[in-house]
């Protein structure tokens, strides 16, 4: 699960660079970001963490590693990517709202 999700970080990482924009959600975004891991998921590299967040949870079998994996889920969910989305809807209008519709926020 850690390797898996390691892996999911840099081909998103190499995906934002090959189309020209910043990993960084601070950094304003230049361009969508839609092939690769983002086919798959609108949001690969917060699945990522998750998945290591539980994959670590696993290896310390801590039941309290599993709860901080759920509550990190609905800070990511509420915190940042519905703020995200917002500035792509805004942003990049319609071909976002295709985009949405084609692939799903999570897995």
């Amino acid at each position: 699960m850690i390797a898996i999700s390691i892996a999911i970080v840099v081909l998103a990482g190499r995906t934002f660079i090959a189309q020209g924009t910043h990993p960084n959600p601070n950094r304003p975004t230049k361009a969508l970001v839609m092939t690769g891991v983002f086919s798959v998921s609108r949001n690969p590299i917060y699945v990522a963490f998750l998945l290591f967040v539980l994959a670590f949870a696993l290896l310390a079998n801590s039941l309290w590693f599993v709860i901080s994996a759920c509550v990190l889920l609905l800070v990511l969910h509420f915190g940042v990517v519905k703020q995200e989305e917002r500035y792509l809807r805004e942003k990049f209008g319609v071909s976002y709202e295709q985009y949405c519709s084609r692939v799903r926020r999570w897995i």
